[in-house]
């Protein structure tokens, strides 16, 4: 990926929309008929999901498969690890083993993250929220709040030289927006929307729900997860069927 400030703004979008949770789409684990007993989530949804066989893959593809298995990949990175830089070499919870939908797992991959701002933020979510950009172009660099966020921050000061970006700080991480969005894309009520997206939303600390909604689903939405969501309704760039 290029490092230049075109550049930067593709591979950003790239790692935006890598944080989409095509949980609308995820199909149930093949080996339970469990459901959840909560009624806002929809029937015949598995609340038991099976870790996808991630080894070999392309570190860029980790979070779309994951998505579609229903779980939350944590990457990082091994220099030493034998295998194919920049591919998946271990995952715990082993491939094939049984998880709750939303469970983190750890994906660990053999090489060193690239030098780009988007690919140095997406391989320490630990710290990072994520990374988005405002209208004019700005960058945004979500970092928890803390000792341990400014250490991060300090950590990518290269990739941000020469710039224009802000900091916003959360009180939440990257993995607990995730789970969140898992929980949200399996409602019942957003299920019967007719397009829709539901994606890790950086600069708000909080999970975006987009796509075409109804007024009741939005103001039921917005009473259950209030500053946690933002929501906007019209036609989503990245909406998956509901």
């Amino acid at each position: 990926m290029s490092g230049r400030s075109g550049g930067g703004l593709a591979a950003l979008t790239l790692v935006a929309i890598t944080a989409v949770l095509l949980t609308a789409c995820a199909a149930p684990g093949a080996d339970s008929e469990e459901t959840a007993p909560d009624d806002r989530v929809a029937a015949g949804t598995s609340t038991t999901q099976t870790v996808p066989d991630l080894i070999g893959q392309d570190a860029a593809s980790v979070d779309k498969l994951a998505a579609q298995a229903g779980v939350v990949p944590m990457i990082s990175y091994d220099p030493g690890a034998a295998g194919q830089l920049g591919t998946v070499v271990r995952v715990d919870p082993p491939p094939g083993t049984a998880v709750a939908l939303g469970d983190t797992i750890q994906v660990a991959v053999a090489g060193k993250p690239g030098g780009t701002l988007d690919e140095l933020v997406a391989a320490d979510r630990r710290n990072f929220v994520g990374l988005s950009a405002d209208p004019d172009g700005t960058f945004v660099v979500a970092v928890i709040a803390g000792a341990d966020g400014n250490a991060a921050l300090r950590r990518i000061e290269p990739a941000l030289a020469g710039r224009k970006h802000r900091v916003v700080r959360c009180a939440t991480t990257w993995a607990e927006l995730s789970r969140l969005a898992v929980e949200i894309g399996q409602r019942t009520d957003l299920r019967a929307s007719k397009a829709y997206a539901v994606t890790v939303e950086p600069g708000a600390c909080g999970v975006l729900v987009e796509g075409d909604i109804d007024d009741d689903v939005v103001t039921a939405l917005r009473a259950a997860y209030t500053d946690r969501i933002v929501v906007k309704q019209g036609p989503a760039g990245r909406a998956i069927g509901g």
